[in-house]
């Protein structure tokens, strides 16, 4: 699916103002509910915004990857094991869709909030702090918004020295 797309189909009227809201809406809808049925309407609803029409697939994996790294870990294996398959697979995601314009905007909505909502869960298994650790770096290589990365890098340290006392 991933090698379908083509750069030259770039999103018609792409407004990043209207993307970064409706990523926005996403977001809240997963820390509100921890993505209910409200979070998938919502997902198919704004993915045309979002993202062009050849995209809308990939945005619906991202969606529900974001929906299962976000989501609370219990004490069982079984969920710290999905928890790192889903941040690994998200890292695979941002290491492919960097490279497209039309990514820019969920990329840098998402991944700071997976990675700032995860920090909790990263200073309590190790694991999960190795995910968390790798998708920072790979996110910290974009080639936009050093402002962003920078803020993102002073909340994590921050996260990190408040969880840890």
């Amino acid at each position: 699916l991933q090698q379908n797309i083509s750069e030259s189909k770039l999103h018609d009227g792409a407004n990043p103002v209207e993307q970064n809201q409706y990523c926005e809406l996403l977001l809240q809808q997963i820390r509100r509910s921890g993505g209910s049925e409200v979070y998938w309407h919502d997902l198919t609803l704004c993915s045309t915004p979002i993202v062009p029409k050849d995209h809308r697939p990939i945005l619906l994996v991202i969606g529900f990857l974001l929906k299962v790294a976000c989501g609370p870990l219990r004490r069982y294996p079984r969920d710290v094991r999905i928890k790192c398959l889903a941040l690994e697979l998200l890292l695979g995601q941002l290491k492919f869709l960097k490279s497209y314009r039309v990514w820019e905007v969920p990329l840098r909505r998402f991944i700071p909030d997976v990675i700032l909502l995860n920090t909790q869960w990263g200073i309590s298994d190790v694991d999960v702090f190795q995910s968390l650790q790798s998708l920072l770096i790979e996110f910290l290589r974009l080639d936009y918004q050093l402002m962003e990365r920078a803020v993102l890098l002073e909340h994590c340290l921050v996260n990190f020295c408040n969880l840890d006392t």
